[in-house]
């Protein structure tokens, strides 16, 4: 498995940061329907990569043991608890709008490109390195 850093976190976490600021200040999300699903598999996989970040120290720290079968639940509940919170923190600050389909089709999308950009990250960090 790749030794993932904590500068390799901040990077990512930059670039999301970035895009959301220029997203937010330019009103890409309201005027480019499609806006928001680049966001979401970056996010996924921001989000992917935190959690390999953390189950590595667990790892080194001794608290786990390296498992590639491990390291993708770690991952993939990482993703659906922070997919299901982000989407639960727009709800309950009124930042849901949706013009094409329904409310929980979006969300539903949403999940799903968060989940795919945490695969992305897997595939990147997992690949042949773990039995």
């Amino acid at each position: 498995m790749h030794r993932i850093s904590i500068f390799t976190v901040l990077f990512f976490s930059v670039i999301l940061a970035t895009l959301h600021g220029l997203a937010t200040y330019f009103s890409w999300y309201f005027f480019i329907w499609w806006s928001d699903i680049p966001m979401h598999i970056l996010g996924g996989f921001l989000v992917g990569t935190t959690a390999l970040f953390v189950y590595l120290q667990l790892c080194f720290k001794g608290f786990a043991q390296e498992s590639r079968v491990t390291a993708w639940w770690f991952l993939c509940a990482g993703l659906l608890f922070v997919g299901v919170a982000w989407e639960y923190f727009e709800y309950s600050k009124g930042l849901t709008f949706n013009t094409i389909g329904s409310y929980h089709l979006d969300v539903l999308k949403d999940v799903l490109m968060d989940l795919f950009g945490g695969f992305l990250a897997g595939a990147y960090f997992l690949r042949n390195k773990l039995q």
